[in-house]
């Protein structure tokens, strides 16, 4: 490998999408290790719903190069959807060097390269297009006109298509930014380059956005950021495809080599190139063979991963410490040449209990455990949240509940701010009109027929929310008498807290938080709520309860169980610091008065047999009067082996595939500490 230098640092990032180009980025990652200074820094970047597919011998591969891995988020961030697009959003997560440069994960570094011959300040790097058939240079003005500028002067020659001068126009597959520099509005050129897509991609009189919409949009992101394009020379992205196809590589002619694909590479007489690269930076040639190789100076062993639902990736189940196995259950195949690889065999199913709500009854379900599948050898860090979407919306469906209403606007119009508090008002009441004044009131008809309800009303709630995902970075969607909050020992309110997932690598896809029940006991807490007080100041009392660790944080599409309790999504981050508080035992005389009306509600009810509901809406009062006569064990917020339980447990009901963490649920009542008291 390469020498130490001195130069400007330099990020290079790539896309790792299963299965083709996650074996391609290993090929790419070996070469740069060969040819570039070693302090060069690699990220390997994979869309989040395919996370989860990686194969754990080409995440191994890339460990051992020092090549992080990150998810991205792409769901709804292009519409239609636009695979290459990816570059732009793996561009938006920010680096923390100089400068940061993109390559197609179809490359190769084949020769020795500096990071000065790359970068320019105040500049993006590029090499011109081969060509620009998609379109005549009528486009331009159309184009630049879109954002009230004038097509460039400056013409360029392409690199294959020589016939004449044009205006400005890139190959996407290397770019090479100036990390430092900032736009007039003081953007990065990745956020400036996304905008600037998203809005020619908003044009409804431009053909051929798919599959050219980054290059299209790339030298007007450029001037919109007050960056110059800075021409490199085709060396640092020789293409080798199209009329070049099948002829001898010019000696001394390229730095960087881009491939398409490995039948490109034999035609040129370089098919065996990838594995000797691998051969030369990790030690053997077929990344399948991975696990049995030593490990290259300064590579630790492989670290067992964390426990599920902690800090593992989205979409990664648990891996063993050494990796085996890890092969036998890769769902991708290695390229061209290499044998498939076998798959391990399906676990016996077993049979578990989906949680239940308290009084209601649960057939026993059909549990097949998840196929093995790799987890990333790092935990994904420094993610960042998207500039073009709002902080955070909060989401709930009331039908009375005043209340709990009022506590529950009170709550989060701080934090998120009240125009983007969502309330979906079953049926017409001018109470829910008047408390949530200044909220998103989405009136739902309410008629005599109310069967199903319960379940129409998540149906509907996981559509709603999912939507919002594609306008807020977090959507928080949950009863309306449960309070989401950090744990108060963190010194964050929950805007700021899930903020910092971000910058702590933990924003997974879908949060439960850790869950408790209020619970008033009047013999040790006589005094009366009021509305001039915190909740907590006069009920500290609690008692743990599994099923209310709902998937109610997402920044994806999801499918809520009935009661909002699980989900159809498998892995589900459940953090310890997040508490969600259910307040429905919060006081004698409400919450008693609550559950008779509810109880009324469900007996009222038309097109269901009476007793046939197991709604927990059709309780009644018995369980919380017998909550209510205890004294709490001890005073504490810390539950690791709850924790630990939960997330050993959790398991998917075959009857409809909804999944669930364990279910927990203490026998007697714990007491919140005092700095819980002023939390809400």
């Amino acid at each position: 490998m390469g020498a130490p230098s001195q130069s400007p640092s330099l990020t290079l990032f790539f896309v790792v999408e299963p299965p083709g180009y996650l074996y391609m980025a290993c090929h790419l990652a070996a070469s740069i290790r060969v040819h570039m200074p070693p302090e060069v820094r690699l990220i390997g970047y994979c869309p989040a719903p395919r996370w989860g597919e990686m194969d754990a011998a080409a995440v191994e591969v890339l460990r051992r190069l020092n090549c992080e891995i990150r998810p991205i988020e792409t769901e709804g961030r292009f519409d239609p959807p636009y695979p290459h697009g990816n570059k732009i959003l793996a561009a938006l997560d920010p680096k923390d060097t100089d400068y940061a440069a993109f390559l197609d994960s179809d490359m190769l570094v084949i020769a020795p390269c500096g990071v000065e011959e790359l970068v320019r300040a105040g500049a993006v790097g590029v090499v011109p297009s081969t060509s620009m058939r998609w379109s005549d240079q009528s486009i331009w003005p159309r184009l630049y006109g879109a954002f009230g500028m004038e097509v460039p002067e400056e013409r360029i020659t392409m690199t294959r298509d020589q016939r004449e001068e044009v205006a400005p126009y890139f190959n996407a597959g290397l770019l090479v930014i100036d990390e430092r520099h900032r736009s007039p509005d003081r953007r990065r050129f990745a956020e400036v380059w996304m905008e600037t897509a998203q809005r020619i991609d908003a044009l409804e009189d431009v053909e051929n956005k798919r599959p050219y919409l980054d290059q299209m949009s790339m030298p007007i992101a450029m001037l919109r950021a007050g960056m110059q394009w800075a021409l490199l020379d085709e060396r640092y992205n020789y293409s080798i495809g199209g009329i070049l196809r099948g002829k001898p590589l010019p000696e001394d002619r390229a730095t960087i080599l881009h491939y398409r694909k490995r039948e490109v590479l034999k035609d040129a007489g370089l098919g065996t190139l990838p594995d000797q690269l691998l051969a030369q930076t990790v030690g053997v040639r077929r990344v399948r063979w991975i696990f049995g190789a030593a490990l290259p100076p300064g590579i630790a062993p492989l670290e067992r991963a964390e426990t599920r639902g902690t800090e593992a990736a989205p979409g990664a189940p648990v891996a063993s410490q050494d990796g085996e196995g890890a092969v036998e259950a890769a769902a991708a195949r290695e390229p061209e040449g290499v044998a498939d690889a076998a798959p391990e065999s399906a676990p016996e199913p077993k049979q578990i209990t989906a949680p239940a709500a308290e009084g209601q009854t649960v057939d026993t379900a059909t549990v097949v455990p998840p196929a093995a599948s790799p987890v990333p050898a790092r935990a994904p860090r420094r993610q960042s949240p998207d500039p073009s979407r709002a902080r955070l919306a909060c989401v709930t469906m009331v039908r009375g509940d005043h209340v709990f209403l009022q506590r529950w606007v009170d709550y989060y119009a701080p934090l998120a701010g009240r125009e983007n508090l969502y309330v979906l008002r079953h049926g017409e009441d001018a109470g829910i009109d008047r408390i949530a004044a200044g909220t998103n009131i989405v009136p739902l008809p309410r008629g005599d027929d109310l069967s199903g309800f319960d379940r129409r009303r998540w149906a509907a709630l996981s559509d709603f929310a999912s939507g919002l995902t594609l306008y807020y970075n977090w959507v928080l969607c949950n009863d309306v008498d449960e309070l989401v909050a950090p744990d108060p020992a963190t010194g964050l309110n929950l805007t700021a807290y899930l903020d910092g997932l971000f910058a702590r690598g933990l924003a997974a896809p879908v949060i439960s938080p850790f869950a408790v029940e209020i619970v008033h006991t009047p013999a040790t807490e006589p005094e009366p709520i009021t509305a001039d007080r915190p909740i907590l100041s006069v009920r500290r009392n609690f008692r743990i309860n599994s099923n209310y660790a709902k998937p109610c944080l997402i920044r994806r599409r999801i499918k809520f169980s009935v009661g909002g309790h699980g989900s159809n999504i498998a892995d589900v981050r459940l953090d310890p610091q997040l508490w969600l508080f259910h307040l429905r035992y919060m006081d004698d005389a409400i919450s008693t008065a609550r559950l008779k009306d509810r109880q009324a509600f469900i007996a009222g009810k038309t097109g269901t047999p009476a007793g046939a509901s197991s709604s927990t809406w059709a309780q009644g009062t018995a369980g919380f009067e017998r909550l209510r006569a205890m004294t709490p064990e001890a005073e504490q917020a810390e539950f690791p082996e709850v924790v630990e339980r939960m997330q050993a447990g959790r398991q998917q009901a075959a009857s409809t595939g909804n999944w669930f963490f364990g279910p927990v649920k203490s026998r007697g009542l714990y007491r919140l500490p005092e700095r819980f008291a002023t939390l809400f």
